[in-house]
């Protein structure tokens, strides 16, 4: 087995479906926008646990969680009809992983502990902050102002980007420049019709418990899934 297939590249998940910018001013270029962009995003990162809801065409839906300060991190996908379809769980700093599935309605638990190099890779990639890796990803695409519309109040704006069939709308605070929420629309017989909706947050850290923790109790422990030439330095 590879072993990018132990590790959990949110990011990768998530990135190249997405790409943003702020709304630049007249007088405003590139480096100021981005120096001012990341300031006032820093202010808020690192102060909760990171979560992102992506919702499918077809109602599946997946969050992902990370917490850079603790070093944990969690994906979890769910059925169209709410059912719990896989969830695997990054511990201890990137060494161990909880793993749970759904077998024919029935959830199967398994843990193991990672070779040192490949949990080493874990720390790294849980250590970095998934909204300041989608940010940076967001400046490849060139966008517009959507009518220069607040939403719901003067911190949200909306900003869309066009490609052929394809249209992106992305909505932001206007005081951290970070996305709050990205739509996908095809457009179909001159209507758009919605893909998906990714939503972005962080979440309080006393709802660490709630997020991270799982029942215990029938869960297998079992030797890492990698194999043994994986394990060895450099693969």
């Amino acid at each position: 087995m590879n072993k990018k297939l132990i590790l959990i590249p949110l990011s990768a998940l998530i990135l190249g479906a997405i790409t943003w910018q702020t709304l630049p001013s007249a007088k405003a270029n590139a480096n100021e926008i981005a120096r001012d962009s990341v300031n006032a995003s820093n202010a808020v990162l690192g102060v909760g646990i990171e979560h992102v809801k992506i919702t499918s065409e077809n109602n599946k839906v997946a969050h992902f969680y990370r917490d850079t300060v603790n070093l944990e991190e969690k994906s979890e996908n769910y059925k169209p009809d709410g059912t719990l379809e896989n969830k695997v769980i990054v511990t201890e700093s990137g060494k161990r992983v909880i793993s749970i599935g759904n077998n024919n309605g029935k959830l199967e638990s398994f843990t193991w502990l990672l070779p040192e190099n490949i949990a080493n890779e874990n720390k790294e990639l849980i250590s970095k902050s998934l909204l300041k890796e989608i940010k940076a990803e967001l400046s490849f695409k060139k966008w517009i102002d959507d009518s220069g519309q607040f939403i719901n109040d003067q911190n949200t704006k909306k900003i869309k980007s066009v490609e052929g069939s394809k249209i992106t709308k992305v909505s932001i605070d206007a005081n951290t420049d970070l996305p709050i929420k990205k739509e996908m629309f095809e457009v179909v017989g001159g209507k758009e019709i919605l893909v998906s909706t990714e939503e972005y947050t962080i979440e309080k850290n006393d709802l660490k418990a709630s997020i991270f923790n799982v029942d215990k109790t029938n869960i297998k422990e079992i030797s890492a899934p990698v194999d043994k030439e994986n394990t060895q330095k450099g693969n």
